[in-house]
């Protein structure tokens, strides 16, 4: 018989008390799907296939592009204390890098050069 896994509140407890973690408030909500989500992607997949065919787009020239940020020394105002401290030192708080990198892939698997802006 398969064994489920399982933990007891108080065990919880007594590790985010060892840790000294606290409960914190959320700070921005999650993005929300709409509700045809699923056709309005069914419909987008449809007007790129017509469009690709009846235009003749070879695959090297149908692209697909993403960016993402990327922050290499965090200029954050959160950090770790002991729960309850009244004051918490950071040092560099007024100074964030970052930088934003543009990833692209051809349809016919070609990938393009990162874009670094």
């Amino acid at each position: 018989m398969a064994q489920s896994f399982g933990h007891h509140p108080s065990s919880v407890a007594g590790c985010t008390k060892k840790l000294e973690w606290s409960v914190q408030k959320v700070t921005q909500a999650a993005q929300k799907l709409p509700e045809n989500w699923e056709e309005q992607c069914e419909m987008s997949v449809s007007r790129k296939m017509y469009i690709i065919k009846e235009e003749d787009i070879p695959p090297e020239l149908y692209a697909n592009s993403d960016q993402t940020h990327v922050v290499y020394a965090p200029g954050n105002t959160l950090t770790w204390a002991e729960t309850g401290a009244k004051q918490v030192s950071l040092v560099g708080t007024d100074k964030k890098q970052t930088f934003t990198v543009m990833v692209t892939v051809a349809s016919n698997g070609t990938l393009l050069p990162f874009q670094a802006i």
